[in-house]
């Protein structure tokens, strides 16, 4: 125990000594950033912020990564060289509605970031600096997104893009915060729910080939896609090494542990970054979540025998209290905020996320072959995103 604490305080030490601080000289003046688009732009309402890898300062090589608030339009794409023209400040941390000082240079810090500049003037430079396979992939998410657009009205469309890819931006900051309020939030930022229905449909969709060589490396490979597809995101990598580990044990015949997949899932994300474990509150929600899921909700589940297991009610009832038990304190901390609708939310919204994510799907693939083939199941789908953000509204004024 000893020593793996010593071993845990030395790799913490050496990733905070191994952060660039290229850019510390420069903090507070008016400079010229040359960089690379390095990450899927996060647009939002009004801007978009852009994760840029520094290649020089005005003029001088650089390394290093800032974040870089711009105007919406034009819009900008991973893998674009640009220069930014502004002021270069460091973060500074803020305190919430709750009074809690957000250590947001710590939080920055975790993904890379340490500078960050608003509204610069952009250049837009030539070369390409992008990954072809994380380009080939954000291509096809915004080629399907454009699909979903064109057969499904807003906000229905824009709840489908969180559901099957995590693009949530769209839904606008008013349907989020209400998604938040009464506890659902978690359909729409890819959870570890989300990746478990799409291992689940990969492995089905490969087993048909009875050969367990191809469903293995078929199922591990479309994982790991989906992964970059939607974001590296820490609830995302925590969900895909767990996903990936069932597959390892359904192809090898060996028995799956659901606890200990979670804290190797948790031991190899804080080997490659334990900024993570202090600074990152969606890999805290995500881990404490799901050790509520699995080992407090099997013992909870013996006080709701009364409970139906039809439509997995029982199942929905456990999971929503297990996992808001133990994270209710964190939350509470960073939020204040008590979610007296989680559990009836849950319990009306869940039954039906596995089938608007296979009917969404479904439809955005259809609709690059044809509009028309596609119309059945995006109607249907149609259907089931109009009642999930008209029941969340619905009980949060009850």
């Amino acid at each position: 125990v000893f020593l793996g604490i010593a071993l845990g305080i030395g790799r913490l030490d050496y990733a905070e000594r191994a952060s660039s601080r290229a850019l510390d000289p420069y903090a507070g003046e008016h400079v010229t950033i040359v960089g690379i688009i390095a990450d899927e732009p996060d647009e939002r309402e009004q801007t978009t912020r852009l994760t840029v890898d520094i290649e020089s300062v005005n003029d001088v090589r650089s390394d290093g990564a800032i974040l870089a608030t711009v105007e919406s339009y034009p819009r900008r794409a991973y893998g674009e060289r640009l220069s930014l023209e502004g002021r270069l400040k460091e973060p500074v941390a803020f305190e919430t509605d709750v009074g809690r000082i957000f250590d947001y240079p710590s939080y920055l810090r975790a993904k890379g970031i340490t500078h960050e500049m608003f509204l610069p003037t952009v250049t837009e430079l030539g070369g390409d600096g992008s990954n072809p396979l994380f380009s080939a992939l954000f291509t096809l998410k915004s080629a399907f997104l454009a699909r979903i657009n064109s057969l499904i009205p807003e906000p229905q469309a824009a709840l489908l893009g969180g559901l099957v890819v995590g693009a949530k931006q769209s839904l606008g900051s008013d349907l989020l915060d209400q998604f938040r309020r009464v506890g659902i939030v978690h359909i729409v930022v890819l959870s570890g729910y989300n990746m478990m229905i799409v291992a689940r449909f990969l492995t089905w969709l490969f087993s048909v080939q009875r050969r367990k060589t191809i469903t293995f490396i078929g199922s591990a490979i479309g994982v790991v896609a989906f992964a970059l597809l939607v974001g590296f995101s820490a609830t995302v990598v925590r969900a895909a090494l767990m996903a990936l580990l069932v597959i390892v044990a359904h192809a090898t015949g060996r028995t799956y542990e659901a606890g200990r997949a979670l804290f190797l899932a948790g031991f190899l994300m804080l080997l490659q970054n334990p900024l993570i474990l202090l600074n990152d509150l969606s890999f805290q929600l995500s881990f404490i979540a799901t050790l509520g899921l699995i080992y407090a909700s099997p013992y909870l589940e013996r006080y709701f025998v009364w409970v139906p297991k039809r439509f997995a009610a029982r199942e929905i009832v456990t999971a929503t209290i297990s996992t808001q038990l133990l994270v209710l304190p964190l939350l509470l901390y960073h939020s204040g905020v008590l979610s007296l609708a989680a559990l009836p939310a849950n319990l009306l919204v869940l039954p039906v996320v596995s089938v608007v994510m296979l009917l969404g799907f479904l439809a955005g693939m259809l609709a690059f072959l044809s509009p028309l083939l596609a119309l059945p199941f995006s109607a249907l789908a149609w259907v089931l995103l109009t009642y999930i953000p008209r029941d969340g509204r619905l009980i949060n004024q009850t």
